[in-house]
């Protein structure tokens, strides 16, 4: 009878272990670790849409350290490169594509999202999702 309870409570362990991590890896908003910005690979296409998304873990770091606050368009877009071409967001000024969401089947994405001030300057940049 013990080896029979010794197998049950380790299966509802590694069932409860399981589910800790899905709900661990599942509950983050962003990818959490900070990149340092890197344009080579922000604009490199082969990366930019694989997981670990690195988009995402520099634009962390950009809105951290305040790095796109008082820049104009034109010096966001030779750092960023071009805006992404989307129809979300259209209320907002400047938008980047940065991952699949960490939540659920990677149904939504992340995206930075930049608005400018009436002197051209930005004001506010932030991770959203769709």
């Amino acid at each position: 009878m013990a080896p029979a309870r010794l197998a049950i409570g380790l299966a509802v362990l590694a069932l409860l272990g399981a589910g800790a991590v899905w709900h661990v890896a599942a509950s983050g908003d962003g990818g959490g670790t900070a990149m340092t910005f890197d344009p080579a690979v922000w604009r490199d296409e082969g990366r930019i849409y694989t997981d670990p998304f690195p988009r995402l873990a520099m634009a962390e770091a950009l809105i951290a350290g305040g790095t796109l606050t008082g820049l104009t368009r034109p010096e966001v877009e030779d750092r960023l490169g071009p805006p992404t071409d989307t129809p979300y967001f259209a209320d907002r000024d400047l938008v980047y594509w940065l991952s699949e969401s960490q939540r659920g089947f990677g149904v939504d994405s992340h995206w930075l999202v930049m608005d400018f001030d009436g002197g051209g300057r930005v004001v506010r940049a932030e991770i959203v999702r769709d």
